[in-house]
């Protein structure tokens, strides 16, 4: 008897084990799409998650990796430890010795919950509500795993950078259009230092005929990248604000998609568009000692079209800090049952001093906005006790002459493109007058006496947009007059900003005003010395309670009345906008994309399990279309080789070639000085693990001798001869690529790094 031969065990294959300077380079490339994702929500004090969870995800695998572990070793442990690592930053009262427990489940369910009913509702920035907050975690965790996966164990460059590009792209499409060319800039540079460095990692090897890797780049592969580096980022910076589509609206509009149902408020005032789609449905009811108008937050910062709020919210009790009554403060009391609105930012009436009726509060002492961690559910309730500044006209105007804040610069900063027309236009409004106050009521009354509030007008965007609303069209909502007022107000060098709430709402028989999505609305603050932030209104049709003897204007506000082109109110006098000859007026023009007017479409919200099986159906579609995309460049390149060379020499050379990226795709890289039969010899040794007679020395060794007797040879080989020298390169790929894992053959077929893969000469 014959004993029987075992079969020859598959050697392990060492993982490879790449530099710190590659690993460190894949790290900072995500760390920036992370940071680019601080554009989705309304401050950047959530940021940590993120960041923790992209580093921590690296850290698993770099770890994991180091130990010798398999991949799929390797992604249980990032599982287990992500779990671990989430749920302590998201969750970490809801764990037994850092353990999820059953409490964190629950938790995280509603919070999932609550972000799919959130999802149609907000806008960039949005609120940082605690269930975006998590998938976001779990998201980052994920694709840097992949990242790494790609880099460091499939060795391939292009690739890596994709997970990170999902962020980027993810974030373009959501997050606020706003100044995004310096996150991308800094992207594509660094994706572009971390392949350099990939390349060049990927280079250490011993010497020999054979080496792991691609072709060793030229010692000018890091400087043509950096080249490249500068190229795109001063290109992006000067051609990008001028491509056509960079003011142009969203082909698909993500935001303020808000029906008759729940609905929120944006936390950004966009000269462009209206504040809310004035639904009838009611936001809340507040019993008040005073009326007012109940504000959410103040904007600060102005881009050119768009303000919004820079300042952080720190932890805060019931009782707020740094507020003091003074002689011309008024006590407001306020008794709120949130209704329709879903918003993390609590309603309140002027200054609020206390908070009583909920927990978790975050409040900013420069904005006097008070933040939760999570929206209030239908039916909850609280109170507010506020401090609302009415001083004398005779203190504003002495207050010129008293110290000046120290963030007076802050408040009165604007873009450096700022238009030097509308500059011209508060000035010469304003001439003659010396006070701050007198000039803020020369401005008010400005726009009251000129200006018509109609929510039918058509609002073109991009930088222009304040100058026509200035100077063409003079009609508006509030968002035009409020924050067109606040931006000259600051051209003059008076502190201004704008606060975004609901004016006063209609009062019943009890006395509990009831505030709608219609009464939404946006007004200028100016900051006076040593007495505070006072609001003004220069939209017609709307006057805030309380303040008639520093204003002159009455309280006023919209009616109910489902009139959705210019508005009525309640009491007052109706303002109405000088007449003007019609020629004065420039004609617009029609083919001018900027002058079409902007469409707002209210929607009803789809159910989260709906919108998450049309995500995955589209992103399913998209994964077979980049797919199919490649698979049939892939053919296409191969017939597009096999037309050009047609010679039965130019043939033989052909085969070799396709063999020897056959070996590259295993990691297999011949040096230039090395001899086809030295490749083969080599190659042979490398793979003896096959044990294939295709893959042989011998086998190999043959298929090199015939090549080299084809190329150097005096003569065509014959038709015979060139089909033998492909059968045998046919075998030896079918050997190589049977030899695989099921995975590793169908990435073979698609890898887009196949797609600058060189034939050899």
């Amino acid at each position: 008897m014959t004993a029987q031969k075992t079969p020859a065990k598959k050697p392990k294959v060492p993982s490879p084990k790449p530099s710190a300077a590659g690993e460190v380079a894949l790290v900072v490339v995500t760390l920036v799409a992370v940071v680019g994702m601080g554009r989705l929500f309304d401050t950047g004090a959530y940021m940590r998650p993120f960041l923790v969870a992209a580093l921590a995800s690296h850290g698993i695998s770099i770890a994991t990796r180091r130990l010798g572990w398999g991949v799929i070793r390797s992604f249980l442990a990032s599982i287990f430890v992500g779990l671990l690592v989430i749920t302590q930053l998201r969750y970490g009262k809801t764990t037994n010795f850092g353990l999820p427990t059953i409490r964190t489940w629950h938790e995280f369910k509603r919070d999932l919950r609550e972000a799919g009913r959130q999802l149609n509702l907000v806008s960039a920035p949005a609120p940082a509500l605690p269930g975006f907050l998590s998938l976001g975690a779990t998201s980052v965790w994920l694709l840097a795993f992949v990242a790494d996966w790609f880099a460091h164990r499939l060795r391939v460059g292009f690739e890596a950078a994709l997970p990170s590009a999902i962020l980027v792209v993810t974030t373009s499409l959501l997050a606020d259009r706003s100044e995004p060319g310096l996150a991308i800039i800094w992207y594509i540079v660094v994706v572009l230092g971390f392949l350099a460095v990939h390349r060049a990692d990927r280079f250490r090897a011993p010497a020999g005929w054979v080496r792991t890797g691609p072709a060793a780049p030229s010692v000018n592969s890091l400087g043509i990248a950096a080249v490249i580096a500068a190229f795109v980022a001063v290109t992006t910076a000067v051609i990008s604000p001028k491509l056509p589509w960079a003011t142009s609206p969203p082909i698909v509009n993500f935001r303020h998609h808000t029906g008759d149902g729940e609905f929120t408020v944006s936390p950004l005032v966009d000269i462009r568009t209206r504040l809310t789609s004035q639904s009838k449905a009611e936001a809340f009811s507040v019993t008040s000692s005073q009326p007012s108008y109940w504000k959410l937050w103040a904007a600060d910062k102005f881009d050119g079209v768009v303000w919004r709020s820079t300042q952080s919210f720190g932890d805060a009790r019931s009782v707020l800090p740094n507020q003091s009554a003074n002689g011309d403060s008024v006590f407001v009391h306020q008794a709120f049952v949130m209704g329709n609105l879903s918003s993390v930012f609590l309603p309140t009436a002027a200054t609020p001093i206390r908070v009583t009726g909920t927990s978790g509060l975050r409040y900013s002492p420069i904005t006097g906005g008070v933040v939760l961690e999570r929206p209030m559910s239908k039916g909850s309730q609280y109170e507010v006790d506020s401090l609302s500044n009415r001083p004398k006209v005779s203190a504003l105007i002495a207050s010129d002459y008293t110290t000046q804040n120290s963030n007076a610069d802050f408040f009165t900063s604007l873009p450096s493109d700022f238009p030097i027309t509308v500059r011209d236009e508060a000035t010469r409004i304003t001439a003659g007058v010396k006070s701050r106050y007198e000039k803020a009521l020369a401005l008010e009354r400005y726009f009251r006496d000129n200006f018509t509030y109609d929510l039918s007008a058509q609002i073109s965007g991009g930088k222009k947009a304040m100058e026509r609303f200035l100077f063409d069209t003079q009609r508006g909502y509030c968002e035009q007059f409020s924050g067109t007022f606040a931006a000259m107000a600051r051209s003059i060098g008076i502190p201004a900003r704008v606060a975004v709430g609901f004016t006063q709402g209609q009062q019943d028989a009890a006395g509990v005003y009831h505030v709608s999505g219609r009464h939404a609305h946006a007004w200028p603050e100016v900051y006076f010395n040593e007495i505070g932030w006072i609001p003004f209104e220069p939209t017609p049709g709307r006057g805030a309670p309380g303040f008639e003897s520093i204003t002159g204007v009455a309280p006023t506000q919209v009616d109910d009345a489902p009139d959705l082109g210019t508005t009525t109110t309640q009491s007052g006098p109706t303002t109405t906008r000088a007449q003007r000859p019609a020629t004065t007026r420039p004609l617009k023009d029609v083919n001018d994309p900027s002058n079409k007017p902007l469409t707002f479409k209210v929607t009803t919200s789809t159910s989260t399990v709906t919108k998450i099986f049309i995500a995955a159906i589209m992103a399913l579609g998209a994964l077979l279309a980049t797919v199919g995309l490649l698979w049939g460049a892939r053919i296409a390149q191969r017939q597009y080789r096999r037309r050009k060379f047609r010679t039965p020499t130019q043939r033989i050379v052909l085969a070799w070639g396709e063999l020897t990226l056959a070996f590259r795709a295993r990691g297999l890289v011949a040096e230039p000085h090395v001899t086809r039969t030295e490749f083969a010899t080599a190659v042979a040794k490398r793979v003896r693990h096959v044990k294939l007679d295709a893959v042989s020395q011998a086998h190999l060794v043959s298929i090199a001798s015939r090549v080299d007797s084809a190329t150097f040879s005096r003569h065509e080989p014959t038709a015979e001869q060139v089909e033998l020298v492909v059968a045998d390169v046919a075998k030896s790929k079918s050997a190589l690529h049977e030899h695989r894992r099921a995975t590793r053959r169908w990435w073979a077929k698609i890898t887009p790094a196949a797609l600058f893969w060189k034939l050899p000469k």
